[in-house]
């Protein structure tokens, strides 16, 4: 008798040798637990539904209802937020290669009837849709400014610092925080998760430091330029506490409380991504205007302007993965630089030319 859903997963999570990064078993255990969401989601519960139910078109199904657009609830309608996908592209990719193999498994205990084939021609029509979602994404990635990281440092240090010891750390918190993801590109969770030790690292290394990325595992070889370094110094002499994390939590209460933040509940906890989002949000409005429409003002608004800059910089693209963390450079390109930089491209034809000048020159003269 074919076991239920959930004892398949179970099973499969159980008995299948994952790589040593113990970071792809929690992958593949949030993909699945999407998966059983989405099965209740359409009527088939996984605690009592055999795995025998699962059709060719499982993967497809489940990939399609990853990537409907949601209706936003009261909250985001107040927000004027529009509709948003379920899962990243990014996230729709992991989440299918967590099913497909979880599939693979139970085909050879003989579970599942339909064969690999039947699975991938199901599959066919949905990856048309897929390729139109990543090439949403790399146009979204390009519509950031060229210059939103200059006018966010600007706009961050215009801020004057107050004299109330509270509102005076969350100024100064936020040059930490601005400063860092300008000179990085981290992620917004990479750089909440940021420790003295990576601080000291850095000093000792010219800025440079090694920073494993919470996402994937993968590492990520940053930098931090002496005006960042410089923020978060004068960040760590206000808060003046031991706590290792550089970018904390200043505790719960009021703006205007009285008592000293370090006495405050919470205060010293890493900082979470919420408020550190909030804070973009926030300098982003002051550097572009409150009433300005910012499509991309999203969490990755800074890492999609640093992996722009340093290739219109004329970075190799090896070297911006490396500075981002990505596992291949075709993560990379797909995502940041799915068109040829054109600055590079206008260089180098005038170097042809100047060149063919020369030699025309040359003939002339003889």
């Amino acid at each position: 008798m074919p076991p239920s859903i959930s004892q398949a997963v179970e099973s499969f999570l159980s008995e299948v040798r994952f790589s040593p990064n113990t970071k792809t078993k929690s992958t593949y255990t949030t993909a699945l637990t999407t998966w059983c969401k989405y099965l209740s989601f359409s009527g088939i519960e996984p605690l009592t539904s055999p795995l025998s139910l699962l059709q060719p078109d499982s993967v497809s199904k489940f990939l399609l209802w990853m990537s409907t657009p949601r209706k936003p609830s009261k909250t985001r309608s107040l927000q004027k937020v529009k509709q948003v996908l379920r899962y990243s592209p990014a996230s729709l990719y992991v989440y299918q290669q967590g099913l497909l193999r979880a599939l693979n498994y139970w085909r050879s205990k003989g579970w599942i009837a339909f064969s690999k084939e039947d699975e991938k021609s199901q599959r066919k029509a949905r990856e048309i849709v897929s390729r139109k979602s990543q090439a949403h994404y790399s146009r979204r990635a390009l519509q950031v400014p060229s210059d939103f990281g200059f006018l966010m440092i600007d706009a961050v240090n215009s801020i004057p610092l107050p004299d109330i010891p509270l509102e005076r750390l969350e100024v100064l918190r936020s040059r930490a925080l601005i400063y860092i993801l300008f000179s990085t590109g981290l992620r917004i969770s990479d750089a909440c998760a940021l420790t003295r030790q990576h601080l000291t690292t850095a000093l000792e290394n010219n800025g440079e430091v090694v920073v494993e990325t919470k996402k994937t595992g993968n590492l990520t070889y940053s930098s931090f330029i002496p005006d960042a370094i410089r923020a978060i110094k004068a960040y760590l002499r206000a808060r003046n506490d031991k706590f290792p994390s550089l970018l904390i939590s200043h505790g719960r209460g009021h703006h205007n409380d009285s008592r000293l933040p370090s006495s405050r509940p919470n205060y010293g906890e890493p900082l979470s991504y919420t408020p550190a989002f909030l804070t973009i949000k926030l300098v982003g409005h002051k550097a572009y205007g409150s009433n300005a429409k910012l499509t991309f003002l999203g969490p990755h608004a800074f890492r999609h302007w640093y992996a722009q800059f340093l290739i219109s910089q004329g970075v190799r693209l090896e070297n911006v993965q490396s500075r981002l963390g990505h596992k291949s450079p075709v993560t990379t390109k797909e995502i940041y630089a799915p068109k040829p930089n054109a600055a590079s491209l206008l260089s180098a034809a005038r170097v042809l030319q100047v060149r063919l000048s020369e030699i025309s020159d040359t003939k002339k003269g003889k």
